[in-house]
């Protein structure tokens, strides 16, 4: 059984990421990461 779809989740990950704690967005692009290349470059940093 797959709970998640691959491109599904490439595709919807830079909108998600924004919907997340920071802990979690890290915990999922360690194990995922093709997350990361699809991720913008975030812009937060001063």
């Amino acid at each position: 059984m797959t709970l998640l779809h691959h491109r599904l989740l490439t595709e919807q990950w830079p909108v998600l990421r924004r919907l997340i704690s920071p802990y979690i967005r890290e915990v999922w692009e360690d194990a995922f990461p093709e997350l990361l290349r699809t991720a913008p470059a975030d812009t937060t940093a001063a």
